[in-house]
C-alpha cells in the first residue's frame, strides 16, 4: 500500500511540474526578434540627478515624487509589430509611451519613457527594471 501511494504522488509531482511548465511556457510572449534594455534609478532624497549615459535606460539619482522621462530610438529594417513590456522591481513607476505600436521598414520611431517615483521609497537605493521590445512581423 505505502508503495502505491509513493508512486501515486510521485506521479503527482510529476505531472504538476509538467503542468506548470507548460502554462509558463503559454504566457511567454512570442517575437519574431527581441532586444532588451536594461533600466534603473538610483533614490535621493532631495532634488533630481540627471545621467548621460547611453547604453541603457538609466534614470540617475531621483527623489521621491519626482518624474523625468527618458526615450529609445528605434531602427527597423523590416515591418515589424512591436510590443513593449517592463518587468522589474519599478515596473510599476516606469510607464512607456506605448504598449504596442507598428513599424514600417526603414523607419525610426522615437518611443517616450516616463518615472513616477512613488512616497516611500528608501533613499539610498537603487531599483532595477528589463524593457523588452518584441519584434513580430
Amino acid at each position: 500500500m505505502k508503495k502505491n501511494f509513493r508512486l501515486f504522488i510521485v506521479l503527482l509531482a510529476i505531472l504538476l511540474i509538467i503542468f506548470m511548465v507548460s502554462v509558463t511556457y503559454a504566457n511567454l510572449p512570442k517575437c519574431d526578434d527581441s532586444q532588451i534594455i536594461l533600466s534603473s534609478v538610483t533614490i535621493r532624497d532631495y532634488g533630481v540627478g540627471f545621467t548621460t549615459e547611453t547604453d541603457h535606460l538609466r534614470f540617475g539619482e531621483l527623489a521621491a515624487q519626482s518624474h523625468v522621462y527618458r526615450s529609445v530610438t528605434l531602427n527597423s529594417t523590416k515591418d515589424y509589430n512591436v510590443e513593449v513590456m517592463v518587468y522589474g522591481e519599478m515596473s510599476r513607476w516606469l510607464v512607456p509611451e506605448f504598449d504596442e505600436f507598428e513599424m514600417v521598414a526603414g523607419e525610426e520611431k522615437k518611443v517616450r519613457f516616463d518615472i513616477y517615483v512613488p512616497l516611500g521609497v528608501d533613499v539610498g537605493s537603487e531599483y532595477d527594471a528589463k524593457v523588452m521590445f518584441c519584434f513580430n512581423e
